[in-house]
């Protein structure tokens, strides 16, 4: 994956989407609502980690208007092995499971992501979220002890912006300054990172913060933006390697 190209001595916080960059839908859901069309033989939790990231790489080809998640889902199983013959079924038991609360669905913490932030938290860089969500992204984030608002569990956020709770939905830029305003920072000291080329790379660019796409299968390999495999790529580059 090519060397990023922010400039360190440019940024003083980062900024992160939720889903995909801090937690993952949780597989058991999933593997349980496709019980019956056999994809139990994926024993390997990566299987359903690398189905997240293709289906994403499905949304963001799609023509479909943002917040639309049919290429999504069709991505996703596809990515499991699901049979062509097989793609309808089981993509309306996954629409039924995308469509339950974020704080029953996306609690698979990404552990590498945790280090990360932890590294940041230790050396004072201030954080945020900013999260395309159901209104309960905050609560369903503390509950897994990955992030909260103040001292917790978890580590430290300045603000965790929730897009239903503010009434915008990325990719529109208007929903980074309800962060930039919390962080009293312009938008050009900030780093975005997000696992979406149309919501995060998009918006967080049109905003004018510094976006960075979390790509841990390397998926966008002809992308022409800063990409990282992990979170734990982007804090060696900004604090040096650990």
């Amino acid at each position: 994956m090519p060397e990023l190209t922010l400039d360190p001595t440019r940024i003083d916080a980062v900024v992160l989407d939720a889903g995909g960059v801090l937690v993952l839908p949780i597989h058991a859901r999933v593997r349980a609502s496709l019980a019956s069309i056999d994809v139990a033989h994926h024993e390997h939790d990566d299987a359903f980690r690398l189905a997240h990231y293709e289906g994403m790489r499905g949304y963001d080809r799609s023509s479909d208007e943002p917040e639309v998640w049919g290429d999504y889902v069709t991505a996703y199983v596809r990515a499991l092995g699901v049979a062509d013959d097989h793609h309808d079924v089981a993509g309306r038991a996954l629409a039924d499971v995308f469509n339950s609360p974020t704080n029953d669905l996306w609690i698979w913490v990404i552990e590498e992501t945790l280090a990360a932030l932890r590294r940041l938290e230790a050396a004072g860089v201030p954080m945020a979220v900013v999260s395309n969500a159901d209104g309960h992204v905050e609560a369903a984030l503390g509950a897994a002890g990955v992030c909260q608002v103040g001292p917790g569990d978890g580590v430290e956020m300045v603000t965790i912006v929730d897009s239903t709770r503010v009434g915008v939905f990325k990719p529109d830029p208007g929903i980074f300054p309800h962060a930039l305003e919390v962080l009293e920072l312009p938008a050009e000291r900030c780093v975005y990172v997000g696992d979406s080329v149309r919501n995060d790379v998009a918006g967080a660019t049109a905003a004018g913060l510094h976006p960075v796409h979390l790509d841990p299968f390397d998926l966008h390999a002809d992308a022409t933006h800063d990409r990282v495999h992990d979170l734990m790529d982007l804090v060696d580059r900004l604090l040096g390697p650990s």
